[in-house]
């Protein structure tokens, strides 16, 4: 096998770094124009929201938000981790239902600011496993 000149190799580290670049590090531009609109355009609430709403990623006409909210986590553990002075409350707290009201506000209101978006017709919604089990969180097994 023939050495590679020092100019070669340098070549193929570039070309390497910038294959590196573009499929792993890059953000999607339709992502970051997304998560622009949801920082610029929504409300105080939403911008000073403990959870940061944002796009994972757009497919088609679909754009994934990050959620902390799933039918599979039990709602007491996710506001405890929004708002660590709710954790441990009971469900029947008013500050705990209050909290509630305040995420489903805030979360439709990302929602709907996507929605408004040129070429985005629907909303999934992705859990947010790795802030919740930074937080110590159980969730369950991830579906594939």
């Amino acid at each position: 096998m023939p050495k590679l000149s020092r100019r070669m190799k340098w070549a193929v580290f570039l070309l390497l770094a910038l294959l590196f670049y573009l499929f792993v590090l890059r953000t999607d531009p339709k992502v970051s124009a997304l998560n622009d609109v949801i920082a610029q355009r929504g409300s105080s609430a939403l911008q000073h929201y403990p959870y940061p709403f944002h796009v994972v990623r757009v497919e088609g006409d679909t754009a994934y938000l990050s959620t902390p909210r799933s039918p599979d986590v039990p709602v007491v553990s996710v506001i405890g981790t929004i708002e660590p002075k709710l954790a441990g409350a009971s469900d029947n707290d008013p500050d705990f239902m209050a909290a509630q009201a305040r995420m489903a506000r805030v979360q439709g209101e990302a929602r709907a600011l996507v929605l408004s978006q040129p070429g985005i017709k629907h909303v999934e919604w992705e859990l947010d496993r790795s802030r919740l089990l930074d937080h110590g969180v159980m969730l369950p097994p991830s579906q594939p």
